[in-house]
C-alpha cells in the first residue's frame, strides 16, 4: 500500500521532509526529564521519537515541531489544546507534556507499542470481515467522543490510527483538527479527504470525517481506499500547484463511478456495504450526517443479524416441525398400516387357504366317487359278460371294424344307426344308466368303448346327443397322453394316426380337459381300462362338467346377483395347450342357470400365477365381463388329488388341476381403510395445528422485527436531532 500523504504542503515543504527523514541519527534536542531512543517516523512540520520517562519509565512519543524558522506555532497550539482536551479518553493518544520554550518545541504523548493501522495494513495486506468491522466501530466510537467534544479531526487515515497493545485504535495527528466552529479550512490526506474538502475555501464539517471513516473501512476490506487508480495519482502529481491539484482531485472522484469491490467480498453483506457506499458517498447530501448516524446503522446491521435466526426460525421452523412430523407421522402410519393389512392379509389367506381346502376336498369326494364307480363298474361280473357279448357279436364286429377304420368313419350314417339299434348293443345301455341314475353321481355321462376305441354305448343326463358308434382313441382318456392327438381325415373328421397298434390306458386315468360339443364347456373323463383274462377288451369311463366339482362354493354367491366377496374358482394348471385354463367360475353359472352355451372367448381365457404379487393380490381375468369380479382379491390356493384305486395300499396322486378362494381385498382391508381414514384426520388435525403454531410464530417474529425497527429509528431520529457538535470555548 502506498505511503498516504498529508496535503497542505508546498514542494519545498515536501524536500525539506524528505531530508528530515535522512537526518533522522539523532534527536533534534534534549528533553529534561527524558531519554530519548529512536526516531518513530517524521513528517512535513517534525519528527517523532521514542524516549523513556525517567522518573517513572514508562516509554513514552515525543513530537519535536523541529521547522522552528518556519513553524506556525498556531499548529502546536492546536494540536496541544485539542489533546487536553481529550484528557482521559481512551480512543485518544493521551498528552502527558509540552515544551513551549524549547528549541524546537515539542510535546509528550503515550507511546503506542503496536504502530499504526497503516503499518497493520502493509504486514497483513488487508483485514477479514468481521476484524475489520470491529475496527471500523472502535473508530467511529473515537471520532463520535471527538464530535461530542466541539472537535473534527479532518485528516483520518490508517496512518493516524496507532493500535495499542490490546490492537485497539487510539486517535492521533490533530495538526489539521479544527473546533466546530473555526472556518478555517483544513485538508486531509488525498483519497481519504472528501471531494468538497479539497477547497481551500472550505468550511469544516462533520461529513468530512464521515467520508474518512467510510475510506477507512473500504482500505481495510481491499487493501486500497476508494476511487485511487494508477491513471488518477499520475493525474494528480503531474499537477504544478495546490488549487489544481485540489480541482483535478474532485474532478476525479466525482467521474470515477460507486466504488464496488468492496461488495464482491466473502463476508460483505448487503447493508454493511450500503452503509460504506453511504460514508463514501461523492455527494454530501446523500451521506451519512454525523458520526452517531453510522453507529446506529451498524448496531441497526447486528440487530437484524441477531434477528435472522429468530426470522429464520420463524419461517422454517415450523416448515422443518411439520417436515419432521410428516416424515415420522409418515413412518409411523406406514408401518402401523402395514402391519395392520399384514395381519388381516394373513388371516385373509389363512380363511381363504381353509375355504380353498374345503373346496379342494368336495372336488377330491367327487372326483374319488366317479373313480370308485368306474373301478367298480370295470370289474362287475354282469357288466363284463355283457361287453363280451357285444364284443363276441358277429354283426357288431363287422360294423366297429368299419366304423374304425379312418376312411370310413362318419361317411356311411347307415352303419351307426344300424350300430345304435344293435338288440345286444343296447344291452349296455341299462348297465351305464344305473351308474347315471346314482344320486350321488349327478350332472355326469358313461361310455364304454372297444380297444379300437369305438364306443359301444353312452348314456348322459339330458340325452339331447349321443357318440355311440364314434372312435375316440385320440383321446386323452384312450390313450393315456398328456393332449389329445388328433387329424382330419379325408372324410372330414378328427381320427388319430397311431404309429402301429393304438395307444390306450394301462390304468385308471383322468384325462385332459376338453370342450363339451353339447354344452361348450370344459369337461374331464375319469377312465379305467377293462381287462378280460389279461387282454385289453376296452375302456369304461364317465364325464363330468368341472365346474360342477366346485359348484357348491358358487351357489350362494351366483343367486344374490350383487356383490360377490368371495367366492373359488377351478384351474387347470397341467401342462399342455389348455394349461391355466379355468374350468369353473361362477360367472361360467351365468350361461349354465339358463341352459345357454359358454362362449368360446371365455373358454380361451387363461390365469397365470405367476404374475401374482408377493402379497398374493390376484386379479380375476373375467372381471372385463362382470364387474362384480373387478379390483383386487386375496388369494388362497390349494391342488386337487385324487385316490388312485389301482395301487395297494390306495395312494393320492395329484390331478394337476388347483383350486382358487378368492376375498374381495377392499372388504378384507376396510378396517385397515377405517383406521387410515381416522389416522388421516388426525393427521390434518395436526397439521392444522403445527401451521397454526408456524404462523403464530412468524407473526410474532414479524412484530418483534417490526418493533426493533420501530425503536431503533427512534433512536435513530432522536440522535440526529439532538446530537450536535459542542462549540469551542472561548
Amino acid at each position: 500500500m502506498e505511503q498516504d500523504q498529508t496535503q497542505f504542503q508546498s514542494p519545498t515543504e515536501l524536500e525539506h521532509s524528505e531530508k528530515l527523514s535522512r537526518e533522522g541519527s539523532r534527536p533534534p534536542s534534549e528533553v529534561p526529564g527524558y531519554d530519548i531512543q529512536s526516531l518513530i517516523g517524521a513528517g512535513a512540520y517534525g519528527e517523532v521519537w521514542s524516549g523513556i520517562d525517567r522518573n517513572t519509565g514508562r516509554k513514552v512519543a515525543i513530537k519535536f515541531y523541529s521547522r522552528r524558522s518556519s513553524v506556525d506555532f498556531s499548529l502546536l497550539t492546536r494540536e496541544v489544546e485539542k489533546l487536553a482536551s481529550l484528557a482521559a479518553d481512551r480512543y485518544v493518544v493521551q498528552l502527558l507534556d509540552v515544551g513551549w520554550d524549547s528549541v524546537p518545541p515539542f510535546y509528550v504523548m503515550d507511546f503506542i507499542e503496536n504502530g499504526s493501522l497503516e503499518d497493520e495494513l502493509h504486514r497483513r495486506g488487508v483485514f477479514p470481515t468481521n476484524e475489520a468491522i470491529e475496527m471500523f466501530y472502535e473508530v467511529a466510537i473515537g471520532l463520535m467522543h471527538l464530535h461530542n467534544k466541539g472537535i473534527l479531526h479532518c485528516d483520518l487515515k490508517p496512518g493516524n490510527v496507532l493500535l495499542d497493545g490490546d490492537h485497539k485504535p487510539r486517535l492521533a495527528d490533530f495538526g489539521q483538527s479544527r473546533l466546530s466552529s473555526e472556518q478555517a479550512p483544513a485538508l486531509g490526506t488525498l483519497f481519504y479527504m472528501a471531494p468538497e474538502q479539497a477547497n481551500l475555501t472550505a468550511i469544516p464539517d462533520a461529513k468530512w470525517d464521515v467520508f474518512a471513516l467510510g475510506a477507512l473501512m473500504y482500505c481495510m476490506l481491499t487493501g486500497s481506499p476508494p476511487y485511487r487508480s494508477p491513471e488518477t495519482i499520475a493525474n494528480l502529481e503531474s499537477a504544478s500547484e495546490i488549487n489544481e491539484r485540489l480541482l483535478r482531485y474532485q474532478k476525479a472522484l466525482n467521474s470515477a463511478g460507486t466504488a464496488r469491490l468492496h461488495r464482491e467480498l466473502p463476508g460483505v453483506d448487503k447493508q454493511l456495504a450500503d452503509i460504506i457506499d453511504r460514508c463514501i458517498t461523492v455527494n454530501p447530501n446523500q451521506r451519512y450526517g454525523n458520526v452517531q448516524s453510522i453507529l446506529l446503522a451498524l448496531r441497526q446491521r447486528e440487530e437484524t443479524r441477531a434477528r435472522k435466526p429468530l426470522m429464520l426460525l420463524g419461517l422454517f421452523g415450523p416448515i422443518l416441525l411439520l417436515t419432521i412430523m410428516t416424515v415420522l407421522g409418515w413412518m409411523l402410519y406406514s408401518r402401523s398400516m402395514d402391519k395392520a393389512e399384514q395381519g388381516l392379509m394373513d388371516k385373509a389367506r389363512e380363511s381363504n387357504s381353509w375355504a380353498a381346502q374345503f373346496a379342494s376336498k368336495t372336488a377330491t369326494d367327487e372326483i374319488d366317487k366317479f373313480f370308485s364307480s368306474v373301478h367298480r363298474l370295470s370289474r362287475n361280473k354282469i357288466f363284463l359278460d355283457t361287453f363280451v357279448e357285444v364284443l363276441a357279436d358277429n354283426q357288431l364286429s363287422e360294423i366297429r371294424e368299419r366304423l374304425s377304420d379312418p376312411n370310413a368313419t362318419g361317411a356311411n350314417r347307415e352303419f351307426i344307426t344300424q350300430f345304435e339299434a344293435n338288440p345286444v348293443r343296447k344291452r349296455l345301455q341299462p348297465l351305464l344308466q344305473e351308474q347315471l341314475d346314482d344320486a350321488a353321481l349327478k350332472d355326469a355321462s358313461w361310455f364304454a368303448t372297444d380297444a379300437k376305441g369305438t364306443q359301444l354305448a353312452f348314456v348322459s343326463e339330458d340325452n339331447k346327443y349321443t357318440t355311440i358308434g364314434k372312435n375316440y382313441c385320440w383321446r386323452t382318456y384312450f390313450s393315456g397322453k398328456p393332449s389329445d392327438f388328433k387329424e382330419i381325415t379325408a372324410a372330414g373328421e378328427y381320427y388319430p394316426v397311431p404309429a402301429g397298434p393304438r395307444q390306450h390306458i394301462r390304468v385308471s386315468h383322468i384325462s385332459a380337459i376338453f370342450i363339451s360339443q353339447a354344452s361348450n364347456r370344459w369337461k374331464v373323463a375319469f377312465s379305467k381300462p377293462i381287462y378280460i383274462d389279461g387282454q385289453f377288451m376296452g375302456v369304461v369311463a364317465a364325464t363330468v362338467h368341472c365346474g360342477d366339482l366346485v359348484a357348491s362354493i358358487q351357489e350362494d354367491n351366483i343367486k344374490k346377483n350383487d356383490q360377490i366377496n368371495q367366492y373359488a374358482m377351478l384351474v387347470d394348471f397341467r401342462g399342455g395347450p389348455n394349461q391355466g385354463a379355468i374350468l369353473g367360475h361362477p360367472y361360467f353359472e351365468t350361461y349354465t342357470s339358463r341352459g345357454e352355451k359358454l362362449p368360446t372367448e371365455l373358454l380361451q381365457q387363461t390365469i397365470d400365477l405367476k404374475n401374482t404379487s408377493a402379497k398374493e393380490i390376484f386379479q380375476d381375468p373375467l372381471a372385463k365381463y362382470d364387474p362384480r369380479f373387478s379390483g383386487e382379491w386375496v388369494l388362497g390356493k390349494q391342488n386337487i388329488v385324487r385316490t388312485n384305486f389301482d395301487s395297494l395300499p390306495l395312494q393320492n396322486e395329484d390331478t394337476g388341476m388347483m383350486v382358487l378362494a378368492l376375498e374381495d381385498a377392499g372388504k378384507v382391508m376396510k378396517p385397515v381403510n377405517e383406521l387410515s381414514r381416522q389416522f388421516r384426520i388426525i393427521g390434518i388435525i395436526s397439521l392444522a395445528m403445527v401451521v397454526f403454531v408456524g404462523i403464530g410464530l412468524w407473526l410474532m417474529a414479524i412484530r418483534t422485527a417490526k418493533e426493533s425497527r420501530e425503536r431503533v429509528s427512534r433512536v435513530f431520529r432522536s440522535a440526529t436531532e439532538t446530537t450536535t457538535l459542542e462549540k469551542e470555548p472561548t
